[in-house]
């Protein structure tokens, strides 16, 4: 071994075997120290000037490991004077493709080229292969032949990487990485991650909850009013199964309490098909018919789980309160979201998935008893598939009306979609119940730079309660465009009913109630056409516009519709914000104008204020504001005070104070509101839970797919994916939204890390299934640091590359320096060392310690020395 990979070799901390090849060692930072001893700097810079002078007479170097020591008991080096390194066990990221796959435990055997020279190869399964993207099922060769043809028997086998051609590795020993050569075309595509990677997580309960409470009080007569909301959704994986409720309570005034379920289902991925299948209390998709709640079964294809994925949304709902205000979503009649917003304009980005598809109706409460209502379109994307893609969804089972006077009646859907030649793409389906029949039948395309379009028509049978069958026609197009160029998005539907009798499934199930009269009234306004329009545009510096458009037509009743305009930009430290929405709802309009400002104060930008004028049919308002946060933004608060000039009543104040925090185990804050004729109290709580086999871990909301970290027996630690989050006492957390399918990395924050901790493994690596709750595990070694001098009972010094380590923990180990040192993490109080220079009993003792008769510096470092016997 040259001198200069001498050197290179113990400046590194690595993990190897011990000189039996049965046990892993971490060599110690404290190998600094070996080259501070003069007789070693002499060899060195003796060695270093040979190899400089005499280049031409240097065939090959060689070095003496006599000079390491004077002690005829010395480590055996004669392995390193041919270039190599200790086969054995190590700790290792795997690249491939210039890109980091795995960080794990690789073990390496001694092999000899037909040079002479010694090397480590790696042992490599097939099944991690496959996991790295290899195309393993293409090159059987990879594994020998098996004495037993049994699969499980060749599962461990390590694969012969030179059956793939052109094919290698190089093992980079200084920095611990295995780095992999294998041509692209033996390789998977890039974002086609293979099924055998996917990881279905734990068994846990979890349950995530949000709850807000206000007290109202008016001032004329001291009436006080409560209103209260709960919403939970408990869930619980096994497996691959994922069961699933949302339930949720409200209570308001002198009513009583009444509890809802929106669902309960139980729904896992078929990888193998690209599926998912749901069994319980569901929606049906909305992308061909309305989406319709159901009792049954349900099978479709899963676009989750494709590489070219498109993850399922909520829309965004945004408005402008008046006052302090409740807003409520409906969705299919069920109440999905609500909340208490502050005065001005509000956009609700954080409701939860609701697996329906349709439109949201939203109504605004005013903290004076005046209401807000207009519906959000929740637009689905035109139809348009790649070639041989196929798209499709089967149900049976029983209507689930919100009413429960409604009747449960039989239904089934299927359909159907399928990607043909020249970017075009051809759907069917059906809908059946006993009183509804309907079909319809469709093109799509992608039309390449001019976006993607679909056009569907539907025929429909229908036959209301006591009312004789009708049929009708409706037809649908859909288009939608992204304009690379000018970062423009746009989108906009069209529906034309063509006659008066074309209804939808849930109008004609809605027919059917076990009490009341017969007639038609649940349709009594049929829609005659509905558009809606939805414009994105980036203006770059100039800022981001944004339009939303819809409108509805009826036969007999007027006309529906929505606007909106937001328009946001930056002019130095200041922060512009245009809002305009008129609603028009059956008869009634209102309209609404917001401009708003905001700037920074100081440098370090936790402190902004605020001013913003709101204008109405019949009011304006002036508000200014404070509002900042703190503690590493787990704190947030407001402060504002506005002046309201009405038609009747001027110069009417109001104001608001709140308060909200965020922390690792949910969320929690209130509100203080007044206004001249009332004031009003407030609070909120909202969190998630995991329980699995190691406990109970609290944190904030669950998304869909999250990641529960284990750092066992060290608390306050957080990772890359949001500081605010940290472990609890026990050593856990919860990252709690990560996209399924994907691989992500969870980075430990080890500056968070206390003195008498430390990972050798900084980062996990998941890929979680839809729903999963996957481990992101960190092993911390814990326990005290110290410095030892090591002295053989003889009197012989412990020959230098000796290695050192806890009994039955030999991963807890670190090298014996030329003065007897060794640098050791994670002792316990008491213990005893093992210490090995060779493979014979003669060449290893052992040392008992105790801590506590030791000197401890002030970074927390322990000296002390002991014999080896």
């Amino acid at each position: 071994m040259t001198m200069v990979g001498l050197v290179r070799y113990l400046k590194l901390e690595f993990n190897s075997s011990s000189l039996d090849d049965t046990s892993r060692y971490n060599i110690g930072e404290w190998y600094a120290l070996i080259f501070f001893k003069t007789r070693l700097i002499k060899s060195v810079i003796i060695s270093l000037m040979m190899t400089w002078m005499f280049p031409v007479l240097a065939g090959s170097y060689s070095f003496d490991p006599t000079l390491l020591t004077e002690s005829e008991n010395k480590a055996d080096f004669s392995l390193f004077e041919q270039g190599g390194q200790l086969p054995g066990t190590y700790l290792v990221d795997i690249i491939l493709g210039g890109e980091k796959v795995d960080s794990t435990n690789v073990a390496f055997h001694s092999v000899k080229s037909p040079t002479g020279e010694y090397s480590l190869q790696s042992c490599l399964t097939k099944e991690q292969l496959s996991r790295y993207g290899v195309d393993v099922d293409n090159y059987p060769e990879l594994l020998p032949p098996a004495k037993n043809t049994e699969q499980g028997e060749q599962a461990d086998q390590c694969v012969n990487l030179a059956a793939i051609p052109q094919a290698s590795e190089e093992f980079e020993f200084y920095t611990m990485r295995l780095v992999l050569n294998i041509p692209q075309v033996a390789l998977r595509p890039k974002d086609e991650i293979p099924i055998e990677r996917w990881d279905d997580g734990i068994t846990a309960f979890l349950l995530n909850y949000m709850a807000n409470s206000s007290e109202t009080t008016y001032r004329q007569n001291g009436e006080q009013q409560h209103s209260h909301y709960i919403q939970l959704y408990p869930g619980f994986n096994i497996g691959a199964w994922r069961i699933r409720n949302a339930t949720s309570w409200s209570q308001s005034g002198d009513t009583g309490g009444k509890w809802q379920s929106s669902y309960i289902y139980a729904t896992r991925g078929l990888y193998r098909l690209k599926s998912r299948v749901t069994l319980g209390e569901s929606y049906t998709p909305g992308d061909f018919f309305d989406s319709v709640p159901f009792t049954g079964v349900m099978l479709g294809d899963d676009a989750n789980m494709l590489p070219s994925n498109q993850r399922d949304f909520m829309p965004v709902v945004r408005g402008i309160a008046r006052s302090q205000a409740r807003v409520e979503v409906r969705q299919n009649g069920y109440l999905i979201y609500s909340t208490v917003v502050s005065p001005g304009p509000f956009e609700l980005t954080d409701m939860l998935p609701s697996h329906s598809e349709g439109d949201l109706h939203v109504t605004v409460l005013e903290s004076n008893g005046a209401t807000q209502q207009f519906t959000v379109p929740y637009t689905v994307p035109a139809i348009a598939l790649r070639k041989g893609r196929l798209r499709y969804n089967l149900m049976a089972g029983r209507y689930r009306p919100a009413n429960v006077d409604v009747e449960t009646t039989p239904i089934a859907q299927a359909t159907v979609a399928y990607g043909l030649p020249w970017n075009l793409a051809a759907f069917v389906g059906g809908q059946w119940s006993p009183h509804y029949q309907a079909t319809t039948a469709g093109m799509g395309g992608m039309l390449g730079d001019y976006g993607a379009l679909s056009s569907s028509i539907t025929q429909a049978s229908s036959e209301y309660r006591q009312q004789q069958p009708v049929k009708g026609q409706a037809w649908e197009v859909r288009y939608n465009k992204t304009l690379q160029a000018s970062d423009t998005s746009f989108s906009v539907v069209n529906s034309q009913y063509s006659t008066a009798d074309f209804s939808t499934l849930s109008d004609v199930l809605q027919s059917y109630r076990r009490h009341g009269d017969s007639c038609r009234d649940w349709h009594s306004n049929p829609l005659r056409n509905q558009t809606s329009v939805v414009v994105g545009q980036s203006l770059g510096q100039f800022g981001y516009l944004n339009l939303n458009w819809s409108r509805q037509n009826y036969r007999d009743a007027p006309a529906s519709s929505s606007w909106g305009i937001q328009y946001s930009f930056n002019t130095g430290d200041l922060n512009w914000s245009l809002d305009w929405i008129q609603n028009q709802y059956r008869g009634n309009q209102d309209r609404l104008l917001s401009l708003s400002v905001s700037m920074p104060l100081g440098h370090e930008h936790n402190t902004y204020a605020a001013y913003r004028m709101t204008s109405s049919d019949n009011s304006k308002d002036h508000e200014l504001s404070l509002y900042g946060h703190a503690f590493d933004n787990r704190l947030s608060w407001n402060v504002r005070q506005t002046e309201r000039y009405a038609q009747f009543h001027s110069g009417e104040n109001s104001g608001s104070l709140g308060l909200d925090w965020h922390g690792s185990y949910g969320d929690i804050g209130g509100n203080y509101y007044y206004n001249p004729t009332m004031r009003q109290i407030s609070a909120n709580v909202s969190g998630g839970a995991v329980i699995h086999r190691h406990g109970l871990t609290l944190g904030p909301q669950i998304n869909g797919t999250a990641a529960l970290v284990e750092v066992p027996g060290v608390s306050g630690v957080s990772t890359s994916e949001d500081r605010r989050l940290k472990t609890d006492f026990r050593g856990y957390s919860i990252v709690p939204s990560i996209f399924p399918y994907e691989e992500h990395d969870i980075l430990l924050e080890t500056t968070d890390l206390p003195p008498d901790a430390e990972v050798t493994k900084t980062d996990a690596k998941v890929l979680p299934t839809e729903g999963a709750i996957v481990r992101a595990s960190f092993s911390p070694q814990i326990g005290a640091r110290a410095l030892m001098t090591i002295t053989r009972n003889n009197g012989e010094s412990i020959p230098f590359g000796a290695m050192a380590s806890l009994v039955n923990q030999p991963a807890n180990a670190a090298i014996v320096d030329e003065g007897g040192k060794a640098y050791l993490t994670g002792l316990p109080e008491t213990g005893q060392l093992l210490v090995q220079w060779g493979r014979d009993a003669s060449q290893q003792c052992r040392v008992d310690y105790q801590l506590a008769s030791a000197k401890k510096d002030d970074s927390g470092l322990y000296m002390l020395s002991g014999v080896c016997h």
